[in-house]
C-alpha cells in the first residue's frame, strides 16, 4: 500500500514536468508585416499572404524573385530577354512592357508599374511580403491580382555595428558572388547601412557558332546605402 502511494504522489511531478517540457519546446518566431499599412502580426493580419523573412531568403539562397516565386504556391513569375511574366492566381498583365502589371510592386514602399521592375536589386532584406487577391483600397487600383511588397533592410540608431561577408561559387557556368553588408550608428540619431555585391559569370549557356564566344556571360555590381 505505502509503494502505491509513493507512485500516486510521483504521478502529479511527472506531469507537471512534462507539461514544463512542452512549455519551453520550439516556438514559432513572429513575424511583423506591414501589409495593412500597419505593423502587426503575420499571424493576426485577416490576408492571404506569403511572407519571406530576410534570413529565410539568405539561408536558402533566393537571388531574385523568381527563384522565391517558385515556393509560393498560385505564384508565378517568369523572365525573357524582354520583360518578365507576373501571375497571382492566374491573373496578370502577360508579357507587355507597355502594360502595367496586374501585380502592384513595391520597394520599400515606392511604386514600379512595370513588369521590368522586377529585376530590381533583390539583396539584404529585412523582408518580402507577397499578397493574393484584389488590394485596391490599400495599394490602388491597378493591385487586381495582388501585391509584393520588398523590404530593405535597414540599421537603425542605437544598433551595434557590424560586417557581414559572404562570397559563393558556382562550378557548372564558373559563376562567383560576393557580398559585403556593413551597418554602425552615427551619433545618436542616425543609422547607416551599406550593401554591396558582385557577380561575374565567365561561361555562357551556349556557344555562338558565328563569332565563337560564348553567349549570356555577365557581370553585375550592386551598390545600396540606407541611412535611417
Amino acid at each position: 500500500m505505502k509503494l502505491k502511494k509513493s507512485y500516486l504522489a510521483m504521478a502529479p511531478a511527472i506531469l507537471l514536468g512534462a507539461q514544463a517540457a512542452m512549455a519551453q519546446g520550439p516556438q514559432l518566431e513572429e513575424v511583423i508585416v506591414t501589409a495593412t499599412k500597419r505593423a502587426t502580426s503575420e499571424m493576426d493580419t485577416p490576408l492571404s499572404m506569403e511572407v519571406f523573412t530576410g534570413d529565410t531568403i539568405k539561408q536558402d539562397n533566393i537571388l531574385n524573385i523568381e527563384e522565391m516565386s517558385q515556393r509560393m504556391p498560385s505564384v508565378i513569375i517568369t523572365g525573357n530577354i524582354q520583360t518578365t511574366s507576373v501571375n497571382i492566381r492566374g491573373m496578370g498583365s502577360l508579357e507587355n512592357r507597355a502594360f502595367e502589371q496586374s501585380v502592384a510592386m513595391f520597394i520599400d514602399e515606392v511604386y514600379l508599374p512595370r513588369s521590368k521592375s522586377y529585376r530590381a536589386p533583390f539583396f539584404d532584406l529585412e523582408r518580402a511580403e507577397v499578397l493574393r487577391g484584389p488590394q485596391a483600397v490599400l495599394f490602388g487600383v491597378n493591385a487586381t491580382a495582388g501585391t509584393v511588397n520588398i523590404h530593405s533592410a535597414t540599421t537603425r540608431p542605437g544598433d551595434e555595428a557590424f560586417v557581414d561577408v559572404t562570397a559563393a561559387y558556382e562550378t557548372e557556368y564558373s559563376r562567383y558572388r560576393g557580398d559585403v553588408v556593413a551597418g554602425m550608428t552615427i551619433g545618436e540619431s542616425l543609422g547607416a547601412r551599406v550593401a554591396l555585391r558582385y557577380t561575374d559569370q565567365d561561361d555562357g549557356w551556349f556557344d555562338n557558332k558565328v563569332t565563337g564566344e560564348e553567349e549570356n556571360t555577365f557581370e553585375e555590381t550592386l551598390a545600396r546605402l540606407t541611412l535611417a
